[in-house]
């Protein structure tokens, strides 16, 4: 996509008061707005389709809390620049029963921009307003992730890196600790089940786990900075 038709779909985003006090970063390009604890973003990947010459725009709905993730930049075995900018929890559309794919036809008059950015501004306000309001919170975070762990009705990662489980232990650690021994036993087992699948990105970090665990365990991880 040139750089003129994606800069003026982000100008004309930013007419919209919902993007009032948002920035955007064209490295990354991001659209973002930091709070007190938490920052609300908006990650657009976008390319041209090879077939149709169209442009597509991909966004991305990410919530990151900075305090969830500080401790852990210690103990990752990632670089610290891809630990940094991990979200601490992202949807895209079709995660929320949306369109996630929006496109652009190539034409030097604009013709069909205006349909095409209505299509995506409405998706993207929708989408952005529901993740934000969902996770608005560490305890609305809690509520819509870690108790449904506990109540056994969660559909649990089966592949990647293990970061969520760490994320999820210290956010339990945070809001309900009465309850992280009982998320710890439930994750453990999960864990275990996927070491035993011989899950790359699993079988990397549990040399460590003991170490990471105790740390999390030990430390006040709401002073890491």
């Amino acid at each position: 996509m040139t750089n003129t038709i994606f800069e003026k779909i982000i100008s004309d985003l930013k007419q919209n008061e919902f993007f009032s006090d948002f920035k955007f970063r064209k490295d990354g390009s991001l659209i973002y707005l930091k709070e007190k604890d938490m920052k609300k973003e908006i990650r657009i990947q976008r390319w041209t389709d090879k077939f149709s010459n169209n442009r597509i725009i991909y966004p991305i709905y990410c919530v990151t809390y900075p305090i969830l993730l500080k401790w852990f930049e210690k103990l990752t075995l990632k670089p610290l620049k891809d630990q940094r900018s991990r979200p601490s929890i992202a949807f895209d559309g079709s995660m929320l029963g949306c369109p996630y794919e929006f496109e652009f036809e190539f034409n030097r008059d604009g013709i069909g921009y205006e349909e095409s950015f209505a299509i995506l501004e409405k998706n993207i306000i929708k989408n952005a307003s529901y993740v934000f309001d969902k996770y608005s919170s560490l305890q609305k975070f809690y509520d819509c992730t870690i108790i449904p762990i506990l109540k056994g009705e969660a559909e649990l990662q089966i592949s990647g890196d293990l970061d969520w489980v760490f994320l999820d232990l210290a956010l339990c650690k945070i809001v309900e600790p009465q309850n992280y021994n009982e998320l710890k036993r439930i994750l453990l087992d999960h864990v275990l089940w996927m070491y035993n699948r011989e899950e790359p990105n699993v079988m990397r970090y549990y040399p460590y786990l003991d170490n990471i665990f105790e740390y999390l365990e030990n430390t006040d991880i709401t002073k890491c900075k």
